[in-house]
């Protein structure tokens, strides 16, 4: 076959061919791996997320513990740096709990003296470990609810 005076082979030789199957199979392991990086960096977040409002909660549970009642706040934004002290959430000389709880997504402290609520939402529901919703709670002695 000639096109415009040159020889055109439209059949791949077997070399040619190994090049493209090979192209084609690393494309679709990148993929494959890009779809588990994501995954993993969303579980990563959720976790980091859960751990630092536990650790919070834990801080405000000795805090009731030396002071028999938790610090009073409402819908208080505690992603960012927060420092709970035997003032509150005021620097003092005890430190309970300092730092924040790192999400891209609202997590916020509620509480009177008697009750608390810690409101934050994960990226994903995560089944298998029982957190069946991505918005949950912990609240008093640790504990945790994920509903809708």
């Amino acid at each position: 076959m000639s096109v415009n005076g040159a020889y055109c082979d439209t059949m791949l030789t077997n070399v040619q061919r190994i090049r493209v199957y090979s192209l084609v199979v690393m494309l679709a392991i990148i993929c494959v791996a890009v779809i588990f990086w994501i995954i993993d960096r969303q579980k990563l977040s959720d976790i980091r997320t859960l751990n630092q409002a536990r650790s919070f909660s834990y801080a405000l549970e000795r805090y009731r513990q030396d002071f028999w009642k938790y610090p009073v706040a409402r819908d208080k934004d505690i992603r960012k740096g927060i420092i709970l002290s035997e003032n509150g959430f005021a620097p003092g000389s005890r430190i309970y709990y300092q730092g924040g709880i790192p999400s891209s997504r609202v997590v916020s402290y509620q509480g009177n003296e008697n009750a608390y609520a810690i409101n934050f939402r994960l990226q994903k529901k995560w089944v298998h470990q029982g957190l069946t919703s991505t918005h949950c709670t912990i609240t008093e002695l640790y504990t945790l609810r994920c509903n809708e």
